[in-house]
This record gives C-alpha cells, sequence and structure tokens, in this order.
C-alpha cells in the first residue's frame, strides 16, 4: 500500500504521513471494516457456536487497522497541526464515530 496509514505492521511512519493520506485512508480501513463485520455476522449465525475467539478476537483483529491508523491521526493533528491536517481530520472524523 502506499498510504503509510494503510500499514500498521510496525511503527507509525510519521514523516511519510500527509494530510492527503487520511480521507483515503479512513473510507478504505471503514470499508473493509464494514465488511468484515458482515462477513463474520453470516459466519457465527448458529449462536451455539460463539465464543470468545469466534466473536471478540475477531472484532479485534478487524478493527485493529481502523483504530490504529485514527490513533496515528489524532496524534498528528494534536502535535502537528495545520490546516490540511485539520480539513482532512474533521471529513474523517464522522466516518469514524458512525462506525
Amino acid at each position: 500500500a502506499n498510504n503509510p496509514l494503510l500499514r500498521h505492521e510496525h511503527l507509525p511512519e510519521f514523516r511519510a504521513i500527509g494530510a492527503e493520506h487520511v480521507v483515503p485512508a479512513v473510507k478504505k480501513l471503514v470499508e473493509d471494516l464494514e465488511t468484515g463485520v458482515g462477513t463474520l455476522e453470516t459466519n457465527i449465525q448458529d449462536v451455539s457456536k460463539v465464543n470468545w475467539p469466534t466473536l471478540v478476537e475477531a472484532l479485534e483483529r478487524l478493527s485493529f487497522p481502523l483504530e490504529f491508523a485514527w490513533g496515528v491521526v489524532g496524534h498528528l493533528n494534536g502535535v502537528k497541526n495545520n490546516d490540511a491536517l485539520r480539513k482532512a481530520y474533521e471529513e474523517s472524523q464522522p466516518l469514524v464515530v458512525q462506525i
């Protein structure tokens, strides 16, 4: 992924992240999370098979990429605030809140 906010395997690449990365990353990560949750709901139709790993751990894995990226964006908004980043943050925030 060319967008550094979509890479969450290591520490955040703060120097590579710009305001232009925020909205596209958040849109993709929200879409991925919604798709993943839909698939999870379909796969656990049988309530008797629901347990901690099949539900909670799966939800944690699905939500981690968005939580990681949004945490990075929030941090940057706090320490490297500028007009472009503030605008991207404000545009993305409703998408994150709705999920």
